[in-house]
């Protein structure tokens, strides 16, 4: 296990970039002019993650320095860089730049426009997306925490992951923010140090096309990063899984609009609930999350049986 621990290549996610997979060893090396408090928790907790999640893939530089002051993610992305330990992480504009994520502005704690009834059903859908996170990540469906997202949507309102948060332990409210959308800008309420997924754009026109088709289904998406069904098949395929049949469309701009609507047209051509996208990740939308985590069961159990 030791041996494991030092051989095997993780990426460390920084939000705008991945890290090219580094060990142990290779870690230690990178962040040894942080000092050896932030080197010897660090390497703790990616030890504890591994232990965890076996076959962990990428982990957050939240999850990496997890009780560590704030300032060290970003002295850390720096020794990242000088170390060329970096590889881009989205879809580069033409011109090379990374393409800018949703500007989401924060509208405070709570949101008074949101009528009690809806409130209490939202409250209810938090609690369902805490305990469906935890069961995504604790039954290995998942790469890490960060490669999760989970949303509803009624109307207006939408509640949605917070980004490059520890899944395993979602704190209700806090790090599942309400957003809503008024002339084209989007708001979110919640704690502000936990705005909310940097896929809001995407998951918000992904519900607004699925529901007036199928209201109920629509509502409820399940998002994550599982290695054997985002490498089964490539772009233009399907993945058949039993009854279950998966397409797989070309990489698409990551958290806009557009890549909401696509795959929304995608799902229904197909006619099927869920869909990879080359490169990213699988999306199952069904009438509750209970549900959609049935069929990701169901899809991930099929194609390790395969």
């Amino acid at each position: 296990m030791a041996r494991a621990l030092v051989s095997r290549g993780i990426e460390v996610f920084f939000a705008t970039h991945l890290s090219r997979p580094v060990n142990a060893v290779q870690l230690r090396s990178i962040l040894e002019p942080l000092g050896p408090e932030v080197m010897r928790r660090a390497l703790a907790n990616w030890r504890e993650l591994q232990r965890r999640h076996p076959g962990l893939a990428v982990i957050s530089v939240r999850e990496l320095f997890a009780g560590v002051e704030q300032d060290v993610r970003d002295r850390a992305l720096k020794r990242f860089t000088a170390a060329r330990a970096l590889q881009p992480y989205g879809n580069p504009a033409p011109s090379g730049v990374l393409v800018a994520k949703t500007v989401v502005r924060y509208g405070g704690p709570y949101p008074e426009a949101l009528p009690p009834r809806q409130a209490r059903w939202f409250f209810e859908r938090m609690r369902e997306i805490q305990t469906t996170a935890a069961a995504v990540l604790q039954e290995g469906l998942a790469v890490s925490s960060s490669h999760v997202v989970i949303s509803a949507r009624q109307g207006r309102w939408m509640t949605i992951t917070a980004t490059n948060t520890d899944k395993t332990q979602v704190h209700l409210f806090s790090q599942t923010p309400l957003v809503t959308q008024t002339a084209g800008r989007f708001t979110y309420y919640g704690d502000p140090s936990f705005p909310p997924s940097s896929e809001t754009d995407s998951h918000w026109h992904l519900h607004g096309a699925l529901e007036p088709l199928a209201p109920a289904a629509g509502r409820f998406l399940l998002h994550f990063h599982h290695a054997g069904l985002r490498d089964a098949v490539r772009a233009g395929e399907t993945l058949a899984l039993g009854s279950l049949r998966i397409p797989c469309m070309a990489p698409l701009t990551y958290g806009t609009r557009d890549q909401g609507l696509a795959m929304a047209a995608a799902m229904r051509r197909a006619d099927t609930r869920a869909l990879t996208l080359a490169e990213h990740g699988t999306w199952f939308t069904e009438r509750s999350f209970a549900a959609a985590l049935r069929l990701a069961r169901k899809a991930v159990s099929t194609y390790c049986c395969m």
